[in-house]
């Protein structure tokens, strides 16, 4: 685990964990360990911040509040959510 590009150390040693127990697992364990993935993974979505709709409001506020929301760095995942909510809009 050398790689200079390699941001978050600790989230590539455990996929890499996650990975190798995958060759193990058996049928059952990986189906619930894939509802446990997909339980986490909502869960978080639900507690995120909400992006602000873009009706109502004028482009300085839309500004200023992408330019807070991406002030925490979380290796890129607020600036794709604010990038899907672009596109979706």
């Amino acid at each position: 685990m050398n790689n200079p590009q390699l941001r978050d150390k600790v989230a590539a040693a455990s996929t890499h964990q996650v990975l190798e127990w995958v060759l193990t697992a058996t049928p059952g364990q990986l189906r619930e360990a894939i509802i446990l993935f997909m339980q986490i993974g909502r869960k978080r979505l639900l507690e995120r911040p909400q992006l602000p709709p873009l009706q109502g409001r004028n482009l300085a506020e839309l500004r200023n509040f992408i330019h807070e929301f991406l002030q925490e760095t979380d290796g890129g995942t607020r600036l794709v959510a604010v990038v899907v909510h672009m596109c979706l809009c």
